[in-house]
């Protein structure tokens, strides 16, 4: 079964890795594909937020979705949004976590960055920002960790 056929009604759409007023970074199946996420900035209120979303492969999306499945988050089993609970795991599942993490994180900045702003990565808009220099910005600031606010993110795109 390949992600595009995965019914979503019975997998979480969005699996969170970190959370704040709703998902910061994480894994969700946009179009069928899975993508890792991050948010770069958002605004003052941090309700409009941007995104950056670049397709990982299919194997790690389901090595992800296994470890969801299986326990270490929170969320109701048949929801469209899994959260990583690390305050009730084990050490040795923290580890694990952080580094699918890692690996998505790196798997994703192999490929073209998308942006997406809107108030969580299920409800957000695409912004068609592939020339050379929006990708270089957007790969710079997904490694930072950093959330700006999206006036500060517009004048350092220029």
């Amino acid at each position: 079964m390949t992600a595009r056929t995965m019914p979503s009604r019975r997998r979480p759409v969005v699996i969170a890795f970190e959370f704040y007023d709703g998902p910061t970074r994480g894994i969700l199946l946009l179009k069928g594909y899975p993508h890792y996420f991050q948010v770069i900035a958002w605004d003052e209120g941090q309700d409009s937020r941007l995104f950056a979303v670049s397709k990982i492969p299919t194997d790690l999306f389901r090595q992800v979705l296994r470890k969801t499945l299986r326990g270490g988050t929170t969320g109701k089993p048949n929801t469209s949004f899994r959260l990583f609970d690390f305050k009730s795991s084990s050490e040795q599942e923290r580890e694990e976590w952080k580094d699918l993490v890692s690996r998505a994180k790196r798997s994703a900045n192999r490929g073209t960055w998308e942006l997406m702003i809107g108030t969580s990565p299920l409800k957000a808009r695409g912004l068609n920002m592939r020339d050379t220099r929006s990708q270089q910005y957007i790969r710079a600031r997904v490694n930072q960790n950093a959330i700006e606010t999206l006036g500060s993110w517009q004048r350092g795109k220029r």
